[in-house]
């Protein structure tokens, strides 16, 4: 278990550290998402203007890449690990 619990602490270091650097370098982006919504951040039907690219490029490194998802495996294996509960083979086989 040991070795479990070290696994879900750098999954969700990871992922924290990948979202924090994201937040860093584009925070200003991320803060003008607020105001007009989350579809601001990619439009459905997307221009190909720099600034369209570059609200793109920031969405899918930041918060649509696997930052909150590896943060979400890692606190389950975190909590599966302090219960004794061994990982299911299908998490390994799926991830």
């Amino acid at each position: 278990m040991k070795l479990q619990k070290l696994a879900a602490a750098i999954l969700v270091l990871l992922g924290a550290g990948h979202l924090v650097i994201v937040l860093i370098m584009e925070g200003t982006r991320m803060l003008d998402w607020i105001a007009g919504g989350l579809w601001a951040a990619v439009p459905l039907r997307s221009q190909a203007t720099v600034e369209a690219l570059q609200n793109a490029l920031t969405f899918w490194g930041g918060i649509g890449s696997f930052a909150i998802p590896s943060i979400l495996l890692g606190g389950s294996l975190w909590a599966s690990a302090r219960t004794g509960v061994p990982v299911p083979a299908w998490i390994a086989w799926g991830g």
